[in-house]
């Protein structure tokens, strides 16, 4: 590799600072030849005698193949081989969270990651959910549509008297907080009414409605207002299955996921705590979805408010066509008494800057309204498709680029329309005279996890592994023992920050 073409093929990404307080860079490569170059800038030789690079510091460093794979010895071989076949089914829950339990503790995890080849896609073709016992995938039978106000109603008894019980409990500790409807994100609650996953997994599970939509679109060559419309079905198609009432697990800072849909791979890592944002890369057929977005709820004594903030970006690569796209709020109410009911308000918003693409959809459009005067029920949107002016494209992208991720439009910012649609999120979508999706006909596509994660994967934790086997004291105590470390390592920071005069944001 050229002196020139080496110096093209990596780039330099600055992070914040470590545990201890040390600053530190990533380099990342783009190819196994630049990774190649950097063994030899850093004096990387063989080591014979450990079959595994070394460099003039005596510091080990895995070795590369032509491919990007790792090399590997058979005793490496034979680990991963034991560790694969020792897995349970992960239908079996208990036994699969004992499996990943063990694991942990045998300190394998942290091997396998490091001796694993590179997990960067794979060749089959995923799995579609279905509806276990008859029941739909996402609803089964802790959810009621009301065909009189459109509400989706969560009747499962049980979990919601649980649910109570926490939400008197903050009530009495921080009813400041949620008299003034502040976030109440970093609040630590009672293990047993989370479920079985965390807040990064969650959102992983989302990109199941991605090739339904996205992979068709990345096709389209010459039509980019009906790409601008498949990028509408897939976020409004996957809004019925972002409702569910139990609490997933808040990612710790650095907490990461990998895992696969319909083969494609995908990455997820809480950078922020105070926010509490995770950035997530998914790559799939001939398109990337990418963003950093916060997780934000906001209680009142009976309703609580919420959305992913943040923008979402779609890349197509045969065009190198860009798409933002801006999630609705969510609101949930009958949180300490009355019937439990979620929908979606205010707007969602899409933005194709390059073909002057602009959609704003508003979600119950009357909310504002007393019943007697409504023309819509609670799930009901609509919006318009129009063009843009190229004052405001330019306007947009400077706030994007400093960080402003509202895209808001004026009437005068609107140069022409283009279509109209309506619908309901828990129904279906009609742009013009064309139904793009019908609930009954959605079926999206599971998420796999990776064979080889990082040890920092949300699937080793150990609080949501014990909640898996219903062990509720210990997976109590391990969430307790994540969060005291995670409040440690923020007070390290401070320290460090307050010994060396600086300000900044602890994260």
């Amino acid at each position: 590799m050229d002196e020139e073409a080496y110096e093209n093929a990596y780039r330099i990404e600055e992070l914040s600072e470590d545990a201890d307080g040390r600053y530190y860079s990533m380099i990342v490569c783009e190819s196994p030849a630049t990774i190649s170059a950097f063994q030899k800038r850093l004096g990387v030789e063989m080591d014979n005698q450990h079959r595994k690079p070394k460099n003039n510091r005596g510091d080990y460093f895995p070795e590369i193949d032509e491919h990007g794979n790792l090399k590997q010895s058979e005793g490496e071989i034979d680990l991963q081989k034991a560790l694969i076949e020792g897995r349970p089914s992960d239908d079996d829950l208990e036994a699969y969270a004992q499996w990943k339990i063990d694991v942990i503790k045998s300190g394998n995890h942290i091997l396998f990651a490091l001796q694993s080849p590179i997990d960067s896609g794979r060749s089959s073709v995923g799995q579609k959910l279905k509806d276990p016992g008859g029941l739909h995938y996402a609803f089964g039978n802790d959810y009621v549509r009301d065909e009189k106000d459109g509400k989706l109603y969560y009747v499962n008894e049980r979990e919601v008297r649980k649910q109570r019980g926490v939400v008197t409990w903050m009530m009495k500790k921080i009813g400041a907080n949620l008299l003034s409807g502040k976030s109440i994100m970093n609040i630590s609650l009672p293990v047993d009414i989370f479920e079985r996953r965390s807040i990064l997994v969650r959102n992983a599970s989302l990109l199941g409605f991605a090739p339904l939509w996205i992979d068709r679109a990345a096709q389209i060559l010459g039509d980019p207002l009906e790409q601008f419309r498949l990028a509408i079905s897939y976020l409004t198609s996957k809004l019925h299955y972002g409702v569910e009432q139990k609490k997933p697990f808040n990612p710790i800072w650095g907490e990461t996921f990998q895992g696969f849909v319909n083969g494609c791979p995908c990455y997820y890592e809480q950078v922020s705590h105070h926010p509490p944002i995770f950035s997530f890369q998914f790559y799939g057929h001939d398109y990337t979805i990418d963003g950093s977005l916060e997780m934000e709820a906001r209680a009142t004594p009976n309703t609580m408010k919420g959305a992913i903030m943040g923008l979402e970006r779609i890349t197509f690569k045969k065009t190198g066509n860009v798409i933002y796209m801006r999630n609705p709020f969510a609101v949930v109410e009958g949180l300490t008494y009355g019937k439990r009911s979620v929908h979606y308000v205010k707007k969602a918003v899409f933005f194709d800057p390059q073909n002057r693409l602009y959609c704003r959809i508003l979600f119950d459009p009357d909310q504002s309204f007393f019943s007697f005067n409504r023309r819509f029920l609670h799930d009901h949107f609509e919006g318009e498709i129009c063009r843009v002016s190229e004052a405001f494209v330019n306007a947009k992208l400077k706030e994007i680029k400093e960080g402003n991720k509202k895209l808001k439009a004026k009437p005068e910012d609107l140069t022409e329309v283009l279509g109209r649609l309506s619908g309901s999120f828990l129904d279906h979508l009609k742009i013009d005279e064309k139904v793009y999706w019908k609930i009954k006909e959605l079926r999206p596509y599971a998420i796999e996890e990776a064979s080889a994660p990082l040890p920092s994967d949300s699937t080793f934790r150990e609080d949501m592994l014990y909640l898996l086997q219903d062990n509720i004291p210990m997976a109590q105590k391990k969430k307790e023992e994540m969060e005291e470390l995670q409040r440690l390592y923020r007070r390290l920071r401070a320290e460090y920050r307050k010994r060396n005069g600086e300000g900044g944001n602890e994260h």
